[in-house]
């Protein structure tokens, strides 16, 4: 059996505790987790409102340290299944029993859920810089617009840099809450990679830029060595009877926070000017 802690919390409410424990089996435990918390979330916070909802996760895993991720979700319904379902930990826990390398074995699993009823989130809906196109070795601004619920749109500016190195290039910028944006990380090739890689992720509090080049890299191994030249990356491209390395745009990203839930993504395509010093 596995031992299984879901606690919720919320204002003006004193925090509820569910202890239980669920069996251990590849199939069953996914779905009994998923039950286990569901259930005590629409016990102790039962209220249809809208609301912000913050599930820390934490997921005892035989051999390794736990694994820890923080979710904010917004629901205009309040403290949903769906909410609870769609978080980082029961997510991790699919994907560590199903994982294709080796049997792992979970010791428990541990939920802390707080609701928050309040529309604390923005949509964004524009990105904009204030030239059309950008000197290298420059630090401009990325204008991001986000529109509040129930409020007036705003403008955030951004700063980032332009290395000196993309004088001449194409740059695509591209702004996105962080829960809409996947890791910069190589496939795994066992399962400590692939624990490794699920403690990475974004919280969707934050506001996540990424500047990709049309320069190339490659995953290998589960590694990622990023700018390489062109003959090394059609050298290591997949041959035509074996697997050797995927090739993936070269990525700048860092992560903003917002301090609330950002909703949408946007891009937009820029020139940087020749270099003539």
């Amino acid at each position: 059996m596995i031992p299984v802690r879901v606690s919720v919390s919320g204002p003006g409410k004193a925090d509820r505790v569910f202890n239980t424990q669920i069996a251990r089996h590849r199939f069953l435990t996914p779905l009994l987790a998923s039950s286990v918390a569901t259930s005590a979330a629409q016990t102790a916070a039962s209220d249809v409102a809208d609301a912000v909802i913050e599930v820390q996760s934490q997921v005892g895993l035989h051999g390794f340290s736990p694994l820890k991720q923080t979710d904010f979700v917004f629901s205009p319904e309040g403290l949903t299944p769906k909410a609870v379902m769609l978080s980082t930990g029961m997510r991790q826990v699919n994907d560590i029993l199903f994982n294709p390398f080796a049997p792992a074995r979970i010791d428990d699993i541990d939920l802390k859920i707080r609701v928050d009823y309040k529309a604390d989130v923005a949509e964004l809906t524009s990105i904009s810089l204030a030239s059309d196109e950008l000197e290298p070795g420059t630090r401009p601004s990325l204008y991001i617009t986000l529109r509040p619920y129930n409020g007036n749109s705003y403008v955030e500016a951004v700063p980032f840099e332009v290395p000196r190195q993309l004088a001449g290039q194409t740059l695509k910028i591209e702004a996105a809450s962080g829960g809409m944006v996947r890791p910069e990380i190589a496939p795994p090739e066992n399962l400590g990679e692939l624990v490794e890689n699920l403690r990475k992720g974004y919280p969707a509090r934050s506001l996540i830029v990424t500047l990709t080049t049309p320069d190339e890299g490659v995953t290998l191994r589960g590694q990622i060595i990023p700018s390489l030249p062109a003959s090394v990356i059609a050298t290591l491209r997949p041959g035509s009877s074996t697997r050797r390395a995927d090739p993936y745009k070269r990525l700048t990203r860092f992560s903003v926070d917002m301090n609330r839930v950002i909703l949408g993504k946007q891009e937009v395509t820029v020139r940087v000017r020749e270099d003539i010093r």
